[in-house]
């Protein structure tokens, strides 16, 4: 049969090395996860910008088309289209087209940065699990050996004995 302090000993190693695992595995698929969902940020970022670009496009292709009636509209008229409000009214059409062509790519640009940066943001949270499941897997065999020590010490370092002699 197996003394106390061997007994607790081997329950306290045991109990240790069980923490240290379940904790290291923990922080592993926390890292894992960051890591995921920063893949999934670059993902969306470069949707973002595909996704400005389509709309920038867009935009473009619709102030073309309404610079295109309008010229239409004035010349059937009899509104003469080289000069004068009608000139300026097409150039502002485009101008004001133009600014929300850029407005568009400027949103999807801001877009995408944020999500670049979320996704730099849980890189680094993953790099930081990952070394605080190695702190914490060390502080609890340190932790553990300290608790054996202290057990070996009370049982008199003679394997539950006792630590008076007769």
């Amino acid at each position: 049969m197996c003394d106390p302090v061997s007994a607790s000993v081997a329950v306290m190693g045991g109990s240790t090395a069980f923490n240290v695992y379940s904790g290291v595995q923990e922080s592993r698929y926390q890292a894992k996860v960051a890591r995921n969902n920063a893949a999934i940020n670059r993902n969306l970022a470069a949707d973002a910008l595909e996704r400005g670009a389509i709309a920038e496009n867009i935009q473009r292709e619709r102030t073309q088309q309404l610079k295109s009636r309008q010229r239409a509209k004035f010349g059937a008229s009899g509104v003469d289209i080289s000069s004068g409000s009608a000139a300026r009214t097409i150039a502002d059409t485009a101008m004001i087209g133009e600014l929300d062509a850029l407005t568009i790519r400027s949103n999807a640009q801001r877009e995408a940065f944020g999500l670049e940066v979320g996704a730099q943001n849980l890189i680094e949270q993953s790099r930081l699990t990952r070394r605080r499941g190695a702190s914490q897997a060390i502080g609890s065999i340190l932790g553990g050996a300290s608790q054996v020590a202290g057990l070996y010490a009370a049982g008199g370092g003679q394997g539950g004995q006792g630590g008076a002699r007769a």
